[in-house]
């Protein structure tokens, strides 16, 4: 089985929320997740987070400096994520291509929807419980069996 290299990028506003997409690609069409995807080839993780919201959401991002990284293990799939918050963003947050809508949401809205609604049920919610803790970066193992 291959591991996957992912990113994704939590984006804030003043009041809390935090920016989410619903993808339109076949796989996960109409599901809600943090903008980000995978890493290309050569590709540094931030310049690959950068790309894939500007990408995803038409915003220009300068990420903090921390980062956090979730470990996605199940019988179909090995998956790293690599999490990283937008210290400073700029533009009105648009649907790119691959993107049917984004929303700003606080995160109990999101922790709040079925898994059925949610890429990655499991590891979204460990992302954004994570966020809301507070925690220090550092590797989080989320295992599904």
């Amino acid at each position: 089985m291959a591991i996957l290299i992912h990113v994704s990028t939590i984006i804030s506003d003043p009041d809390g929320r935090i920016l989410f997409v619903r993808e339109a690609k076949e796989v996960h069409r109409g599901l809600w997740n943090l903008p980000g995807g995978h890493v290309e080839e050569r590709e540094e993780l931030r310049t690959a987070a950068i790309r894939e919201v500007k990408e995803e959401t038409s915003l220009e991002v300068t990420l903090q400096e921390r980062m956090r990284v979730l470990e996605g293990i199940s019988p179909a799939l090995h998956s790293i994520r690599f999490t990283f918050a937008a210290e400073h963003w700029r533009g009105t947050p648009q649907a790119g291509d691959e993107i049917l809508e984004v929303r700003w949401m606080l995160p109990k809205e999101l922790l709040a929807m079925k898994s059925e609604e949610l890429v990655g049920a499991p590891y979204l919610r460990a992302i954004i419980d994570d966020w809301v803790e507070g925690s220090p970066s550092g590797l989080l193992v989320v295992k599904r069996s």
